[in-house]
């Protein structure tokens, strides 16, 4: 007796075809967000222990943090040595004389600000951005990211920059006081919890406010992973 052969038929086939599409257009785009978001978590969680230890260490040298320069402080240029007069000193010039021996970065460009003031734009191996703004820092997930971003104007009017704050790069500040850590997300104690999550969301939240600010914050807040209820997709 001859054993016959089953084999799966062409419209069997062509269904479980159908079905593993239909499961992949499904579950994949989940996935792909998942890893966007952890990859955020990781590389802020990172940036943000790098940059105080960093500072720790200049401390040893440079003395204790709320000491230091302000980086708000533009520098003045003496017309005959060309260095900072004393008191100012602008972004460039703070980064060099504080962090400079204590971040490794593979590249740093410059930038000039519309009163003079020199600010570095410090890129990591990992493909992140560090930009210094007059009071903080902003941190780009990647090159591509601050380049995009880049094109904003410097009044962030831009329709999309909350966006771009929101989910490309993300806002710190440096505080010389007893209440924060020396690089910290911002975090003004005159606005209720209410604000901070309005601020982050997509209209930018209440006037007064720098729009998106408030997004590190909350992520900080939730020990470094985005929240569920975060407005934003990765």
């Amino acid at each position: 007796m001859k054993l016959r052969k089953r084999a799966f038929t062409l419209a069997e086939v062509l269904i479980t075809l159908g079905i593993i599409g239909v499961v992949a257009a499904l579950t994949i785009p989940t996935l792909v967000q998942s890893y966007k978001k952890s990859v955020v978590e990781t590389r802020l969680a990172k940036f943000y222990s790098m940059m105080n230890q960093a500072i720790r260490l200049s401390e040893v040298e440079n003395g204790e943090f709320k000491t230091w320069d302000k980086l708000g402080a533009d520098c003045k240029l003496d017309e005959e040595t060309g260095k900072c007069i004393e008191g100012t000193i602008d972004a460039l010039n703070w980064y060099n004389k504080y962090l400079k021996d204590y971040l490794r970065v593979v590249k740093v460009d410059t930038l000039r600000d519309s009163g003079g003031s020199v600010k570095p734009v410090l890129y990591f191996s990992d493909g992140t951005v560090l930009t210094f703004t007059k009071y903080g820092a902003e941190f780009f997930m990647n090159a591509s990211d601050y380049e995009y971003c880049n094109e904003f104007d410097e009044e962030h009017t831009q329709p999309n920059f909350v966006d771009c704050r929101a989910r490309k790069f993300f806002t710190f500040m440096f505080y010389q006081d007893d209440l924060h850590s020396a690089l910290d997300v911002y975090n003004d104690l005159n606005h209720s919890e209410e604000q901070k999550i309005a601020n982050c969301n997509k209209t930018g939240g209440p006037n007064g406010i720098g729009k998106g600010a408030y997004c590190t914050y909350l992520i900080k807040k939730n020990g470094w992973k985005i929240p569920k209820d975060y407005p934003w997709k990765f």
